[in-house]
């Protein structure tokens, strides 16, 4: 059972199809409202974030891409982690995905790819962190890291289609394996004090992103082996829902009773489940779905209509700010439904979709052309601060899916919905 349309009436067409005294009128109006907000995703990608990122976020001097930008469009200097240039280096990939200027996107790549080239070491680690002038300031070997250069160095062998990067991709996740492999599934860093489930959800990321461009096994085998993890120790029932936190035997972390729950997380959980699914032609169950419906209903503010950062497992919020990210997450979640059910189902997910996307759009409120908040405050009102690179990926990610949702699926969608 999905959310109620009530949900979402502000921003889809108010109507639940069932309720609609003519379904192809309400069909229709859905159409126009998903191609004027992609209409106006893409106007702000192209004219806006995309012509700000790609210069005045470029760093020419210690290489590689700036950490954040200050709300007045200046740089931030502050060390700088180099898995913000891997996540960068995605971004722009996908920018040429949708049509950005090649040229212009392979430039950038190749900007940030020459960074991350010289800043990793024989065994093919990411470096942590440097300070602005290139030099690192902490060599740890970090796996979130690792993870994001994983996924870049995917995205970039499929614009550049340099094999170079391929036999790096390689190296690096024999290295990873070899470290940071956990002995019962998964991956672990023995520095953090317990096992985080987004650290292979990233991993999940990367792994799928390779699948779709190489056909070496081994990632079609990393990929499995996450989906099991989720399947067998992180997915919890009857909470549908992956906690945040987990012992080193995998056994949940609680707080006084209570379990932290990142919506953000489980959102992007359930729609890496149903890529996997769509990529190996397997099943996907009906977890994914169900667990973002279980999240829509706990981590879902109507008040803001935002999703919140973190709730408990008995149901009441910990964190009621709202970050940028966890919009964009929310968004791939249910065009992901959205693209796989027809009729009452898939038009219901479509408007929790828009919602999303008009969620997401709240944060460039009254900033500068490309620039966004990163967090909504409990009042609703956006906090002031640092733009952080490092989100460039989430949203670019989220509106060229909303987009090409938009453009392809258009006529399928309404075929279907004839024959319902």
């Amino acid at each position: 059972m999905l959310p109620s349309s009530s949900q979402i009436g502000e921003f889809g067409t108010g109507v639940s199809l069932a309720q609609a005294v003519d379904p192809a009128i309400e069909l229709a109006k859905a159409r126009r409202i998903v191609r004027r907000t992609s209409f106006t995703l893409r106007q702000m990608l192209f004219d806006q974030i995309l012509p700000l990122w790609s210069t005045l976020g470029a760093d020419h001097r210690g290489g590689g891409y700036t950490e954040a930008l200050s709300p007045y469009g200046t740089r931030v200097v502050r060390p700088r982690q180099a898995w913000v240039t891997a996540r960068q280096v995605y971004a722009f990939c996908d920018a040429a995905r949708l049509g950005w200027n090649k040229t212009a996107a392979a430039a950038c790549v190749r900007h940030g790819y020459q960074f991350l080239q010289s800043h990793t070491s024989a065994d093919g680690f990411l470096r942590h962190s440097f300070n602005e002038d290139g030099y690192p300031s902490e060599d740890h070997i970090d796996l979130y890291d690792q993870a994001f250069l994983l996924l870049a160095y995917a995205r970039a062998y499929e614009l550049l289609e340099d094999p170079d990067i391929e036999r790096r991709a390689q190296r690096l996740y024999d290295s990873i394996a070899s470290r940071f492999s956990h002995p019962s599934h998964g991956f672990f860093e023995q520095s953090y004090p317990h096992r985080y489930s987004d650290l292979q959800m990233h991993m999940l990321d990367a792994a799928l992103a390779w699948i779709q461009v190489s056909p070496a096994p081994v990632w079609h085998d990393l990929a499995d082996l996450l989906v099991s993890l989720f399947r067998e120790r992180l997915l919890i029932e009857p909470l549908h829902c992956v906690p945040a936190e987990f012992h080193s035997d995998w056994s949940v972390v609680q707080h006084d009773g209570k379990i932290r729950i990142i919506p953000e997380h489980n959102f992007e959980w359930a729609w890496l489940i149903l890529q996997w699914a769509h990529l190996t032609n397997r099943s996907a169950g009906d977890e994914p779905e169900r667990i973002i419906q279980n999240i829509e209903q706990l981590g879902y503010d109507p008040s803001r209509r935002v999703a919140v950062n973190e709730i408990w497992s008995d149901g009441t919020v910990s964190d009621r700010t709202a970050r940028l990210t966890a919009q964009a997450a929310r968004l791939r979640a249910w065009l992901a439904i959205a693209e796989r059910n027809f009729g009452r189902v898939g038009w219901e997910a479509e408007q929790l979709a828009i919602d999303a996307a008009a969620s997401l759009r709240k944060f460039f409120k009254d900033r500068p052309g490309g620039m966004w908040a990163e967090n909504m405050c409990d009042d609703g009102q956006l906090e002031d601060g640092d733009v952080l690179a490092s989100s460039l990926q989430q949203i670019i990610r989220s509106m060229r899916l909303f987009i090409c949702y938009a453009h392809d699926n258009e006529k399928a969608f309404l075929l279907q919905s004839d024959r319902s």
